[in-house]
């Protein structure tokens, strides 16, 4: 069964259970939020690139009004909810975009607790790496292993690029997203160490300022 919501397109991708802040600056979208946060209104974030907007979105749940302007604009807050597939998009009968939408829902299987636990490893690696004896780290792996969705959670802590969260956003299982984490921490490591190697090897050259 399809169901409408109001769309927000931008050149961001919103994973689910993620707060993310947002600068509304056009009336029609300051018109949608407002709707949203008084609960007139379900809005979803889809990806607008280079002029394509990716049929795969996340619902975006009001969180806070962080600051009214006395010129309409807004800065708020949302979450991630549920995602969705938009099947037919209606760009006339509002001032923003309408889009009837499908639920796009995980297959049921249970993720390998192995590879769960590898990747919290591999990014207690990378935030040592990273942080060093910073005392937010424990917090920070904490939360990690607290996370009912941790491909999602890493996903939005580690800085990938949108089409990077858009590929992980579309996935349809924990245990297939959780491969494609582990693959890139694995990467990001190997690349780090690779570096570490050759900056040792142009120091001891001479090449290198000390």
């Amino acid at each position: 069964m399809l169901e409408r919501i109001a769309l927000f397109p931008v050149e961001h991708v919103l994973l689910p259970e993620e707060v993310l802040p947002l600068h509304i600056v056009e009336p029609r979208y300051q018109l949608l939020l407002q709707r949203v946060f008084q609960r007139q209104e379900r809005m979803g974030i889809n990806l607008l690139l280079e002029g394509r907007m990716h049929e795969i979105g996340c619902l975006a749940q009001p969180y806070e009004i962080l600051r009214r302007y006395r010129d309409g604009r807004l800065d708020v807050a949302v979450v991630g909810g549920q995602r969705y597939r938009v099947r037919q998009l209606d760009q006339h009968s509002s001032p923003y975009w309408i889009a009837e939408v499908e639920w796009w829902l995980d297959r049921p299987e249970e993720p390998d607790p192995a590879l769960r636990q590898q990747c919290q490893q591999l990014y207690a690696e990378v935030l040592r790496l990273l942080r060093g004896s910073d005392p937010a780290l424990d917090e920070r792996l904490s939360e990690a292993r607290q996370a009912r969705l941790l491909s999602f959670y890493l996903g939005w802590q580690l800085g990938l690029e949108p089409l990077q969260r858009q590929e992980l956003l579309q996935m349809r299982s924990e245990q297939q997203r959780l491969h494609w984490i582990a693959e890139f921490l694995r990467l990001f490591l190997s690349r780090w160490h690779q570096l570490e190697a050759y900056i040792q090897r142009v120091r001891s050259n001479g090449h290198f300022p000390q």
